[in-house]
């Protein structure tokens, strides 16, 4: 170990000691809304199933036009859409 005589180890700065690290409390509100909106969200969160107490609380006439609008489709063509589809029923 003759070429390490002499030579000092340099101070690491971007390290973190363990005897001065405390324990990191709850996230806040903001944090959490953040971390959800990068993780997104599966397709049950998103209501997609619909359960049978829905359905009992929500009913749906059997006259009724059921429409789903993609959110990118703006709602003056999607008015357009809905008018062209009643004139051809």
């Amino acid at each position: 170990m003759q070429a390490m005589h002499g030579v000092n180890q340099l101070e690491d700065k971007n390290v973190r000691s363990p005897a001065s690290a405390t324990k990191a409390g709850k996230p806040d509100a903001a944090t959490l809304s953040k971390r959800a909106a990068a993780q997104g969200s599966e397709a049950s969160d998103l209501g997609a199933g619909l359960s049978d107490m829905q359905a009992l609380l929500n009913p749906v006439a059997a006259e009724a036009y059921l429409s789903y609008k993609q959110p990118t489709l703006q709602n003056k063509i999607f008015d357009q859409l809905k008018k062209r589809q009643a004139a051809l029923v």
